[in-house]
């Protein structure tokens, strides 16, 4: 296992901090990858080669007592008891020696702690590509084996999608470290629960094998992202399904709710069984949206389109009472009903006939939607980090 010569160079800054004394980082041939005297990078010490094979501090008492050697300690780096560097300490060995100690042992730890968080990195990256396989409707049925397998990833349990999207529109960008580590503390004790953050928030393949309600902890997970990133995210649950095979239909349907309940609530939790008009919206094609409204709305300026839909909101909310969705709109009923028979003039849709009622409200429902698709999308900005 060899260090990396960016990490190798942050340890021996921190080291000399410490020291005060020129700190040099080999690798397991004994050539100095990092050093605080920069002008002995690339080069071989053979006192360093000795601390490698006897996994022994080796002492320099001159510096032509080894070659390419100066004075100094050097310590073999131990991680699970192999020898995976060197640590030297430049120095007369009368000075150095009482820092052998606190020097090894710091690095030792530096070297754990920045191979564990790129363990952690590769295993959250193997994770990603294991999900977007995952949520394809057709995937690589070798590659998806081998990453299941590196990962020990069960493929025949039952899983359920869950879809997480920052709440529109974006006041800031929350930072990437806190969010996996919000996720690892909700769904992280089960290794059955797979999960990988994305550009707009995070997808989730929770374990469906036992029929466990996940609502208490996606509140709570809900609560935590609130909290520690000030942000409010919007959660889309898909129904479970029984295998790798079908976990993409539970993220399609994940996938849907989250976009659906994102543009109508912005925040909560939302499920795939409880979108009705909304499931026809975001299945609906784009491109047809846009033909649909053109075809109603699309002769009428944004103004009228607005004004429109106010009174048609208001007609609505007090069930075809005119007087009261005036009083609501502040405006004389004469008004509101001019309004309400200028819209069907214009788009040849009464509201006041139930057939073109139903008509319009499709109409401003996805009018609204696609206003909402283009302002996020103009917005979208990725996770942090």
């Amino acid at each position: 296992m060899e260090i990396d010569p960016a990490i190798a160079t942050t340890i021996v800054s921190s080291l000399k901090n410490v020291t005060q004394h020129e700190i040099n980082f080999f690798n397991t041939d004994g050539v100095i990858i990092a050093s605080t005297d920069t002008s002995r990078i690339g080069t071989t010490h053979a006192g360093a080669r000795e601390a490698i094979a006897t996994k022994q501090t080796n002492v320099v008492n001159s510096n032509h007592e080894y070659e390419g050697a100066k004075k100094g300690i050097n310590m073999p780096v131990l991680f699970n008891d192999s020898v995976v560097a060197v640590v030297g300490v430049t120095g007369h060995p009368d000075d150095v020696k009482p820092l052998g100690g606190i020097v090894k042992k710091m690095t030792e730890i530096l070297v754990r702690e920045s191979l564990e968080q790129n363990l952690n990195f590769n295993r959250a990256m193997l994770m990603q590509n294991l999900i977007n396989m995952l949520i394809l409707p057709r995937h690589d049925a070798g590659l998806t084996a081998y990453l299941s397998s590196a990962l020990n990833v069960d493929l025949d349990l039952p899983r359920q999608a869950i879809v997480g999207r920052m709440s529109y529109p974006l006041q800031k960008i929350p930072p990437r470290d806190k969010v996996q580590k919000i996720l690892d503390s909700n769904f992280g004790a089960d290794a059955n629960n797979l999960f990988c953050i994305t550009a707009q928030g995070f997808t989730l393949l929770v374990d469906a094998s036992n029929g466990q309600n996940w609502e208490p902890t996606l509140n709570q997970c809900l609560n935590d992202l609130k909290t520690e990133t000030g942000i409010q995210f919007t959660l889309g649950v898909g129904l479970p399904a029984p295998d790798a095979d079908h976990y993409h239909l539970s993220y399609k349907e994940a996938h849907q709710t989250a976009e659906w309940h994102t543009f109508t609530s912005g925040k909560g939790i939302g499920n795939y069984e409880d979108l009705r008009i909304g499931l026809i919206v975001t299945s609906t094609p784009i491109n047809q949206i846009r033909n649909f409204t053109n075809a109603l709305l699309g002769s009428l300026s944004d103004m009228e389109i607005k004004e429109f839909h106010e009174a048609f909101n208001a007609y609505t909310a007090f069930n075809g009472s005119i007087t009261h969705a005036a009083q609501s709109l502040y405006i004389h009923k004469n008004t509101l009903q001019n309004r309400l028979n200028k819209l069907a003039e214009r788009t040849g849709y009464n509201p006041r006939d139930l057939n073109d009622y139903k008509t319009l409200s499709m109409a401003f429902i996805m009018n609204d939607y696609l206003d909402f698709i283009s302002k996020k999308s103009n917005s979208d900005t990725a996770i942090d980090g």
